[in-house]
């Protein structure tokens, strides 16, 4: 079953010299279960393509459709709710919230959502990523690699 459906993605961005196209009609099909890796040289459009296919940018032409959603339909706010639901992301910054501690910053995402997070889940995770003992801290008093592992 696919999961994840791009058709003829383009990016561009300026005009007439100046015009950069970053993505040049690319197209990809995702199954569930498949594990992919996007590799290239740098200036690529790798971090460009992860953005149209995560909702966090939109094609110049195009379509992704991620399960049953097509993403350039929905609006601006739907499209919030479903990354916050549906994808995660992990950046290459983590963007933490820095005057969150690990445990706020981790379970912010349900927040927003007006969830209550599922303890018992939330702990297994938490020792399962060995951050026990940091969940009180403040981003600036982690690790790289524990930042990375509360975003």
């Amino acid at each position: 079953m696919e999961i994840l459906t791009a058709s003829h993605l383009t990016k561009q961005y300026g005009q007439g010299p100046n015009l950069v196209k970053a993505l040049d009609d690319v197209s990809i099909s995702i199954h569930q279960g498949e594990f992919v890796a996007i590799i290239g040289t740098s200036g690529s459009g790798k971090s460009t393509l992860l953005n149209m296919l995560g909702g966090l940018d939109r094609p110049t032409s195009g379509s992704v459709k991620v399960d049953r959603f097509e993403l350039g339909k929905l609006k601006d706010e739907d499209l919030t709710v479903f990354r916050r639901q549906r994808i995660g992301f992990i950046f290459q910054n983590y963007n933490l919230v820095p005057i969150l501690s690990a445990y706020e910053n981790i379970v912010l995402p349900m927040q927003l959502d007006r969830k209550r997070p599922d303890e018992r889940f939330l702990e297994k995770v938490v020792a399962l990523l060995g951050l026990e003992k940091k969940l009180n801290s403040m981003p600036n008093q982690l690790s790289g690699g524990q930042q990375q592992r509360v975003a």
